[in-house]
């Protein structure tokens, strides 16, 4: 059998044991640093065991076992409806890169361009911090690596590519998702936590770029619909999204990455 811990930041852990090289490898390739042959630490690992037999694939996790004809794809389902977040963070639904010893955070919905935005500044000199789930720290609003490999779609990578190769050589394909997604590692991913220096909500737009000032409460309305989870409405939530509302956070309209490039390097 095959083991793979999985230990993404600040998240539930997972201990996935399988018969089958291609699910370990499939892991190791989507997950990056984070899919590790050993235990880091002493939690409680949850375990998915997939078993490849002559037809199906047999997949048993929390006493629940069923057959599929697409491992990697229920892995990756299961895991992202199972994993819950530590208490010290605050995850929200965007990308981040790193300029300067600073985070600024891209929030916005899926198939909006996150990743394919975030590749090419990181191509561009940028560090890398996530492309997908931003890890805000609850205590002094540092923002955490979370660098697992970028996943573009396939408009995303045609894109990189005709703007002139910034794709690195080594890209993995992923044709288990409901569409294929091209699996890369940046050059220049960063290790620590950075302080947080501004939030976008990115919008692409044909016609122009630009940055969009918020009112406090429209600020405090589109933050609101930024969290990767569902959080309950308490106390320490509306803490959160009201000192998050009083940062510098703006609408970024762009017809062209190169245009963020330069708000974020200045």
């Amino acid at each position: 059998m095959y083991t793979v811990y999985l230990n993404l930041p600040c998240q539930t852990p997972f201990l996935l044991s399988t018969n089958c090289i291609d699910i370990f490898q499939y892991l190791k390739q989507k997950y990056g640093a984070y899919a590790l042959d050993h235990r880091e630490d002493e939690r409680n690992y949850i375990p998915i065991s997939v078993v490849k037999d002559q037809k199906d694939y047999i997949i048993e996790t929390k006493g629940e076992a069923y057959s599929t004809s697409n491992p990697m794809f229920e892995i990756v389902q299961w895991i992202n409806k199972c994993r819950q977040y530590d208490d010290s963070v605050f995850a929200l639904h965007g990308a981040a890169v790193e300029w300067k010893g600073k985070a600024d955070v891209f929030l916005a919905p899926t198939t909006s361009g996150k990743s394919t935005l975030t590749a090419y500044l990181t191509s561009q000199g940028c560090g890398y911090l996530s492309d997908d789930c931003v890890l805000l720290d609850r205590s002094d609003f540092n923002i955490h690596p979370h660098t697992t490999p970028i996943q573009l779609r396939e408009g995303g990578y045609n894109l990189l590519k005709q703007l002139g190769g910034l794709l690195p050589t080594e890209c993995f394909v992923d044709n288990y998702s409901r569409s294929p997604r091209y699996i890369f590692m940046p050059p220049t991913c960063i290790t620590i936590s950075m302080p947080l220096n501004r939030i976008f909500f990115i919008q692409r737009n044909e016609e122009r770029n630009g940055i969009v000032p918020l009112s406090c409460i429209e600020r405090i309305n589109r933050l609101t619909k930024a969290p990767i989870i569902e959080y309950p409405i308490n106390v320490s939530y509306l803490k959160i999204i009201s000192k998050l509302a009083q940062w510098e956070c703006s609408v970024l309209l762009y017809k062209d990455m190169d245009y963020i490039k330069k708000i974020v390097q200045g």
